[in-house]
């Protein structure tokens, strides 16, 4: 007869099976055998379909399916906390004109991004998207800088602070865009090309705000 879990257990076996030995929700065990050089995953998985106590996983597909779930799941946060500042920004000016100067540059510099990231070729996957969090809410950072500096006739420590605060980000993440790892590399653009878009566009909020000052 097969030797089952019971007679291996107490044996120096069982520290090798014991990884391979699943206990299911439903309270039943189940036992992972690893499959190489698989060279039609369909026609096994169809073979397998056959066998209801046996199931094929391809890890391939797995892992590609779950990096696109959470890819649209980062992307459905990214648009919810874009809704959720402009929410924020609006309670704190309640002028419409402030909201969107400290808005805009946050914005425009998300897309600039999206944009270079296509030119080079580089895929929007959940790195770049991690890496667009951080670039979005340094740019909501310069937009309110400013705005508030404006408000309060003060523009030149706050231009100081943004550029200062810009140089320090590009060059401690964008510097990675040099490494030869593609993770860090995409870490490296996004958040390079996306701070920088942010510092040159957020001269926007006080286009936005200059009518208002000449009135």
């Amino acid at each position: 007869d097969p030797l089952g879990w019971p007679d291996l257990e107490a044996t120096p076996l069982a520290s090798i099976l014991r990884p391979l030995r699943v206990e299911l929700d439903d309270g039943t065990l189940a036992w992972l055998t690893f499959l190489r050089d698989v060279r039609d995953p369909a026609a096994l998985a169809a073979r397998f379909d056959a066998a209801p106590q046996l199931t094929y996983l391809d890890q391939t597909t797995v892992m590609r399916e779950t990096n696109t779930a959470l890819q649209r799941q980062t992307a459905r946060l990214l648009a919810l906390g874009l809704a959720a500042v402009l929410l924020l920004l609006a309670l704190r000016y309640r002028d419409l004109r402030r909201t969107l100067a400290a808005y805009l540059p946050a914005v425009l510099g998300a897309a600039t991004t999206l944009a270079v990231l296509a030119l080079l070729g580089l895929g929007l996957d959940l790195i770049a998207l991690t890496a667009l969090l951080m670039v979005v809410s340094m740019g909501v950072d310069y937009g309110v800088f400013l705005v508030d500096a404006h408000q309060h006739d003060d523009l030149a420590p706050a231009l100081l602070s943004v550029v200062l605060a810009c140089a320090s980000t590009v060059l401690g993440f964008g510097l990675l865009a040099l490494s030869d790892h593609p993770v860090l590399h995409t870490i490296g653009v996004t958040a390079g090309v996306g701070v920088l878009t942010c510092l040159v566009l957020s001269p926007t909020a006080l286009a936005l705000l200059g009518r208002e000052a000449d009135s």
